[in-house]
Formats: structure tokens, C-alpha cells, sequence
């Protein structure tokens, strides 16, 4: 059988996978062309659990700050609570500002302004120029 595969991404977001079987007269091909699934199905699962990961903001001058921080409305005012409030593999959005609020403690070490402590992204939405993470000197950044 030789396999050939084609991928679309559908409208909400997810990758659909066909598999269209073709006759071969080499039996060896049946073992390889699973592997190759299996592989391929592996690859697009991860694709599709990182098409699900959710944006997080955070605003130092948010009216609003309501969890789960999913808008702007209701974007976090410090860095450590979007960063706990999100899954890994979330990304969360810092805008323009001087964060010297916040943070966590950190065992016999003192404190982190912003400790991730699991896999995300976390970035600024103007460049590092305009958004500063500052530990006044005494806390780890």
C-alpha cells in the first residue's frame, strides 16, 4: 500500500488529516507507511494542543483585573498573576509600563518579581524598550 496524506486547517482552528491508500505490490511499505502515521498523528496533536493555548494580558493601568485575564478589559495589573492564572503553554501580553509591583517569594532566595515556573510565552506587545520588569534592585526579575 503506498499512503498519501493531506492536512487542511478547518475554520475553528483544527487540522484535519486524510489518509488515502493506494495498492503497492512491496509488502515491506504496509509497516513504514504506519510509522509514518503514527509520527504524522504525533506531530499534529502537539499542533493542535498549542492551537489551543490561551492569551493572557496584563495592563498596568487595567480598571478591571478579573481572572482568567483573557481581554484587555479585564487584563491582570501584575505580571505573577497572569503567569498563575495561565496553563502551560498559554502565552500571556505585557503592555507598555514599568512593572515594579508584584511577584512571588521564593524559598531562601527572596523574591521574584515574576517567577514561570512552568512552559509559556511570555512577551511584550511593543517591544522590551517599552515594557520593563523591574526589580528595584532587591528582587530578582
Amino acid at each position: 500500500m503506498r499512503t498519501q496524506y493531506t492536512t487542511k486547517l478547518t475554520g475553528n482552528g483544527f487540522l484535519e488529516l486524510a489518509a488515502k491508500m493506494r495498492s503497492s505490490r512491496e509488502p515491506h511499505h504496509n509497516a513504514r507507511n504506519a510509522r509514518a502515521l503514527t509520527i504524522l498523528a504525533a506531530v499534529l496533536l502537539l499542533f493542535v494542543f498549542d492551537a489551543t493555548a490561551t492569551v493572557r494580558y496584563v495592563d498596568l493601568n487595567s480598571p478591571n483585573a478579573t481572572r482568567p485575564y483573557t481581554n484587555w478589559t479585564t487584563a491582570a495589573t501584575v505580571i505573577q498573576d497572569a503567569v498563575e492564572a495561565a496553563a502551560a503553554r498559554d502565552e500571556i501580553v505585557v503592555t507598555n509600563g514599568i512593572y515594579v509591583i508584584g511577584g512571588r517569594a521564593l524559598s531562601g532566595t527572596g523574591t521574584s518579581r515574576a517567577e514561570v515556573n512552568k512552559p509559556l510565552t511570555l512577551r511584550s506587545v511593543n517591544n522590551p524598550q517599552f515594557t520593563v520588569i523591574n526589580g528595584l534592585g532587591r528582587e530578582r526579575c
